[in-house]
């Protein structure tokens, strides 16, 4: 690529970067004043990226009645499969229902304490 071509690209990223740094600001302020935000970024992998996306989604906690709920509801749980008894009962993998944005922070926050 020649200079002429590069140059519009380099300022595009510039721009790009001080927006982000904006947004991350506001995010960063917001998630001050929200107590849940804050309590979930002290999990270990956890941010306030992660934190903020889970309440979001998430919205009122008390509308599930166990964690196991909760996960089901982010297409975290397992699949089940039967054939016949529940001896022949299987686990097959995540169910991926629900938000996906969130299942990916989630499963990439856990793969952060690993």
């Amino acid at each position: 690529m020649t200079r002429t071509l590069i140059a519009p690209l380099v300022a595009t990223l510039r721009i790009a970067e001080t927006q982000l740094a904006l947004v991350d600001a506001e995010l960063a302020r917001v998630a001050e004043k929200d107590p849940v935000i804050r309590q979930c970024a002290t999990a270990p992998g956890v941010g306030v990226i992660v934190a903020a996306t889970f309440v979001s989604v998430i919205d009122e906690a008390k509308r599930f009645p166990n964690a196991s709920a909760v996960g089901a509801y982010l297409g975290l749980t397992p699949s089940k499969h039967t054939t016949g008894g529940p001896d022949n009962r299987r686990l097959g993998s995540i169910t991926k229902r629900g938000n996906r944005h969130a299942r990916k922070m989630l499963v990439q926050s856990a793969w952060q304490i690993l």
